[in-house]
């Protein structure tokens, strides 16, 4: 009787603790997706703003926007 019990608590307690570390690794991933987002988020407009310079730049000495180069087929 007393084995069951100890084996029963022990149970318990793996799966408290394998709760608490899926709980862990998953706010882990949230945050780094958060961060990653972020960083994502700055380059692009970090770029578009560069661009935008550039454009605004040509725009005023007279010259047309830089085109992306096209993929030659």
């Amino acid at each position: 009787m007393r084995l069951r019990y100890v084996v029963e608590k022990g149970m318990r307690m793996n799966n408290l603790a394998s709760t608490l570390l899926k709980l862990t690794a998953l706010a882990g991933g949230a945050v780094i997706g958060g961060l990653l987002a972020r960083w994502l988020d700055e380059v692009v407009t970090t770029r578009a703003e560069e661009r935008s310079e550039r454009d605004r730049t040509r725009y005023a000495q007279g010259l047309s926007p830089i085109q992306p180069e096209q993929p030659h087929e």
